[in-house]
């Protein structure tokens, strides 16, 4: 009688199986990402090989999400269960399809360093030469994503016993490769993994990301970041990049084309690396540009705005009516691209930077402005709001 509710209890469970969904996007959030800067990395479709065994293959090809299947707990005869009459299992599904947690993780590493990523697009071309000559790429082939169980508990009552599964344990291996333009060999392939268990939080450690499948995730692509020498190559050929741009804006100012070379200069600022970088680029072409715009202001009549820029005009328009302040923000910065003598975008987007607190960028505009409408009637009100913003974009630095 006493081991009756227990037999009860345990054949309730026979061929039981529960459904647990690990969330995941929530994992890859970054809070408060440092600005993003330098070269773009592209990251390329992430492929997935299947288990050789085709019943094991079987649920993986099916769907997307089915990260395994493991047991929860067994019920049998014997101080140990050696003949089973209860058994039940947990399968494992993510909120995401397992290619797109990779992904995910890998854009969600690079953005907390600072370092811009991109998605390949589809269809294009596997070639590592559709790439800036100082861009580089990841590619990663998804080997293994699983979740499975470990034991947590063992009851006996001597003639009957039970184990409980309760543990999670995530593993995670990844085939990385670290390509560069022009380059018909990877600069640097491996296998990486992360595993990550539950039984090591059962203490009160608290989880970093979100669960043991983020855990194992961050840790396979953290190891394949660190072992490829992504940031190191990428400060290097930033480096190299920026030293020749740099080189080429200085011959085409001596020879008097600062149009050219304010491309050029723009060029080598999103390959700067350093604040000494960072601050020569700006000074270089502030010097291109007010050559321009000396010329700019001394020509009748003057260039007309191109359509383009009409274009993003509008847009930066429109979207300061909708109080889309993002959205205008980054419409004047294309406008700004295509006709960058134009004295009243540099001063709508110097306020709307200063608005988000983006002093520096604030502040660039502006004197831009003041060099383009030189006898505006608020040219004095400007200057000082000028100066205001150098002042506080110096003190946040």
């Amino acid at each position: 009688m006493v081991l009756l509710p227990f037999l009860l209890g345990a054949a309730l469970l026979s061929g039981c199986t529960t459904v647990q969904e690990m969330p995941t996007k929530a994992a890859f959030l970054v809070n408060d990402p440092p600005p993003a800067s330098g070269p773009t990395v592209t990251l390329r479709q992430v492929q997935e090989t299947m288990p050789a065994d085709q019943k094991k293959a079987f649920p993986y090809q099916a769907d997307a999400t089915y990260l395994g299947k493991g047991l929860s707990g067994i019920a049998g005869y014997g101080p140990v269960p050696i003949l089973p009459f209860a058994v039940k299992y947990t399968e494992f599904h993510a909120d995401n399809s397992r290619t797109n947690i990779v992904r995910a993780a890998v854009h969600s590493r690079l953005q907390s360093q600072g370092i811009p990523s991109v998605d390949q697009a589809e269809g294009s071309a596997n070639q590592s030469s559709q790439l800036p000559e100082d861009q580089l790429s990841l590619s990663f082939k998804l080997r293994e994503l699983n979740v499975d169980t470990e034991r947590s508990f063992f009851f006996t009552l001597i003639i009957d016993s039970f184990i409980e599964y309760d543990y999670q344990v995530a593993h995670v291996v990844l085939e990385c490769q670290l390509m560069q333009e022009g380059q018909a060999q990877p600069l640097w392939e491996g296998t990486v993994e992360g595993r990550s268990s539950t039984k090591e939080f059962k203490d009160g450690k608290k989880f970093q990301h979100a669960n043991v499948l983020g855990e194992a995730v961050f840790a396979a692509v953290d190891q394949c970041l660190k072992e490829s020498g992504l940031t190191e190559t990428r400060a290097k050929l930033s480096s190299q990049r920026y030293d020749k741009l740099m080189k080429r804006g200085h011959e085409l100012t001596a020879a008097g084309d600062s149009s050219l070379a304010m491309v050029a200069y723009v060029q080598a600022s999103a390959s700067s690396q350093t604040p000494e970088q960072e601050h020569d680029t700006e000074e270089a072409l502030w010097g291109a540009f007010a050559a321009s715009a000396k010329r700019w202001l001394a020509t009748t009549p003057r260039p007309a705005m191109s359509d383009e820029a009409l274009t993003y005009k509008a847009l930066a328009k429109d979207a300061s009516k909708r109080e889309d302040f993002a959205a205008a923000r980054a419409a004047y910065g294309k406008a700004l691209e295509y006709y960058p003598m134009w004295p009243n975008g540099h001063y709508d987007a110097a306020v709307l930077a200063a608005e988000a607190k983006d002093y520096k960028l604030a502040a660039y505009h502006m004197r831009r402005y003041l060099v383009l409408a030189p006898d505006a009637k608020d040219a004095d009100a400007a200057k000082e709001q000028l100066l205001l913003w150098q002042h506080k974009a110096k003190n946040e630095s």
